[in-house]
């Protein structure tokens, strides 16, 4: 089982801090990151992993290597134009083998994999968890278990927002085309058109890095792990 984690990002909005250092590497308590994030995975037997890199992806590669160091088994796929979060993953399409992991790499989710594994029986499974207010986040409609829909940001309370964990099936792939392309706002809702995309409700945190105040507070919640 392989990790795709999409950590090629540009984060604009945290500034200009994030020019220099890539959003994946900024400092937590010493550690970047990233490394948390494996770490997550490590607890479930997960330790192939596929960074898809791209703004300041040397940096990347530089600290983890090839992942001996750190327990895990580093791929790169390395993006020298802007792809989107699914033109990504039709890059790496080359270093898939089976169903796969794929994760937003400046989220921390601290899913159980095992669980998320075994409810995945589609094409795609989204991780999706109930909060409750939506206006900062699209939401997604269920039937059953099953994706129905997706809706844009809304005023809205009590309900499910895609925390950006997926099981997804190599096959998947052929819905993507090749350059920038939006995973969530253009391959799945076609997906779900075709009744492709069931779901798994976690109820842990999700905490973006990808604006400052978060990221600080990231780093006051690890300091409580």
């Amino acid at each position: 089982m392989k990790a795709l984690l999409l950590v090629g990002g540009l984060s604009t909005r945290m500034g200009d801090i994030t020019k220099k250092v890539a959003k994946c590497m900024l400092d937590v308590n010493g550690k970047p990151f990233l490394y948390y994030q494996f770490e997550n995975l490590k607890k479930y037997g997960i330790t192939d992993i596929v960074l898809c890199v791209g703004h300041l992806k040397e940096e990347v590669e530089n600290y983890f290597g090839d992942g001996s160091k750190f327990g895990v088994n580093i791929e790169y796929s390395k993006e020298e134009e802007k792809l989107g979060t699914g033109g990504p993953i039709k890059l790496a399409k080359d270093l898939i083998d089976g169903t796969f992991i794929c994760m937003n790499g400046d989220a921390y989710v601290d899913v159980n994999f095992d669980e998320l594994l075994k409810s995945h029986k589609n094409m795609a499974t989204l991780t999706i968890k109930k909060i409750k207010d939506c206006s900062d986040y699209g939401t997604v409609e269920l039937g059953g278990d099953k994706v129905v829909a997706f809706k844009e940001k809304e005023k809205k309370f009590n309900g499910f927002v895609n925390v950006g964990v997926y099981v997804l099936e190599p096959e998947m792939i052929d819905f993507i085309n090749e350059g920038e392309v939006s995973i969530e706002k253009e391959i799945f809702p076609e997906m779900v058109n075709k009744g492709l995309i069931g779901s798994y409700e976690y109820d842990g945190p999700m905490i973006d890095i990808g604006v400052p105040e978060r990221y600080e507070y990231f780093k006051k919640f690890v300091k409580d792990l």
